[in-house]
């Protein structure tokens, strides 16, 4: 185990899973990642591993099935997975979600449906706020959902949905203007939806169609997706909650955790990058040394690790405060932000490091190098995170007249 980017006051089961993870992320995902990238291949040999594994239910309480473990343990878990190979960390992590916001807030039936297939990886969850012409400004989103009956039916588009297509339910935000009082907030008139449907491409039932996997720089491996609405039925009782007009609260509440997840991948991401660097700065010789020995090498390196290990802490920190039944919206958005740019950065330094070679896809950190941009973007970019920090400090340190 290296120096950087431990965690202190870990219990015994804690050490344990992360010590299976890493065992598994070193011979069952590092060896093959790089071709199943370039392949854009989707890693169900590594999925089914992590099933058997119980990471699909770490979070997942033991009534249900899971392991209940805390927050701060999934994120060390994920952490390794992306040192692996980020496309796998966001296999889990939609699933994740959707899996949090049951557990938050759906009522006794949605839990007792789902939980319990959801813990063995049986079902796979996707979540989605995000559309074609709205991206992080939420409140503009048009799909919209219309009481009929005992049904409610859907029109619109999604997009963005991570696991879009080998996925079998999936949380939508959708408005549902008729159902909240006159003169209400945009945000009240929302309804998160848990849609079951069969993996795959095309229409996948009547009314629901995933046109088909989205052509991305990096992130590969795992579907990306459009979702369109037309005339979908859905039952009444698949309004996660049983009350319309909480959805946007509810997604919320599973983007912030999502946003500590992110902050993991970057750490991840960042970890093996600086693993690649040092590693290849000690076998590439030039002008008579090993380049470490060269000082701009030296110091790029000690940049590196000092950026590993302060978004480790900061993302653990962020963790942590969830776990203790504290509002974390600011430390999340702060782990966020600052692991995903300085996972960035790191990336680009290893790149450099790694010289022409860097270029070739022989070398794994090409790979990184395209992966590393995604985490800007997701779960809200570095602007939206600035914006959540600055109006959470407002609060805090508002000047009193």
């Amino acid at each position: 185990m290296t120096r950087l980017a431990q965690t202190e006051g870990l219990n015994e089961d804690q050490r344990d899973i992360l010590a299976a993870i890493r065992e598994f992320v070193d011979n069952e995902i590092i060896p093959v990642a790089n071709e199943l990238e370039h392949a854009d291949e989707y890693p169900q040999a590594i999925v089914d591993g992590l099933k058997e594994m119980g990471v699909f239910g770490l979070m997942i309480p033991e009534e249900y099935g899971g392991l209940g473990e805390s927050l701060l343990t999934y994120a060390l878990v994920v952490e390794e997975i992306a040192r692996g190979w980020m496309s796998v960390s966001g296999v889990i992590n939609t699933h994740f979600i959707v899996a949090y916001m049951l557990m938050q807030h759906g009522t006794a039936e949605q839990k007792a449906t789902y939980l319990p297939r959801m813990a063995t990886g049986e079902v796979r969850g996707a979540f989605s706020m995000s559309e074609p012409g709205c991206g992080s400004d939420v409140a503009a989103i048009t799909s919209k959902a219309v009481r009929d009956g005992d049904d409610w039916v859907l029109n619109g588009a999604k997009m963005w949905l991570t696991n879009g297509g080998s996925s079998t339910l999936v949380a939508v935000l959708v408005r549902t203007d008729a159902e909240a009082d006159e003169g209400a907030s945009v945000y009240k008139k929302m309804s998160t939806f848990l849609i079951e449907k069969p993996s795959g491409f095309g229409e996948v039932r009547p009314g629901l169609t995933i046109p088909g996997k989205i052509d991305k720089m990096g992130y590969k491996g795992v579907d990306t997706t459009e979702l369109v609405f037309d005339g979908l039925r859905v039952p009444a009782d698949r309004i996660l909650g049983g009350e319309p007009g909480k959805g946007f609260y509810q997604m919320m509440d599973g983007v912030e955790v999502g946003r500590v997840n992110v902050a993991a991948r970057a750490c991840g991401l960042s970890m093996r990058a600086f693993e690649l660097g040092v590693e290849y700065a000690q076998q590439r010789v030039t002008f008579g040394k090993p380049i470490f020995e060269h000082q701009a090498v030296s110091f790029r390196l000690a940049d590196m690790a000092v950026k590993v290990e302060a978004a480790h802490q900061m993302m653990v920190m962020a963790a942590r405060k969830k776990d203790s039944g504290e509002r974390n919206d600011l430390e999340a958005g702060m782990a966020k932000y600052l692991a995903s740019e300085y996972c960035k950065e790191v990336v680009e330094d290893s790149f450099r490091i790694h010289g022409g070679y860097g270029y070739s896809k022989e070398y794994e950190i090409e790979r990184l190098y395209r992966e590393a941009p995604m985490l800007l973007i997701g779960e809200g970019t570095a602007d939206i995170q600035r914006m959540i920090i600055a109006r959470r400090l407002l609060e805090e340190y508002k000047t009193k007249s």
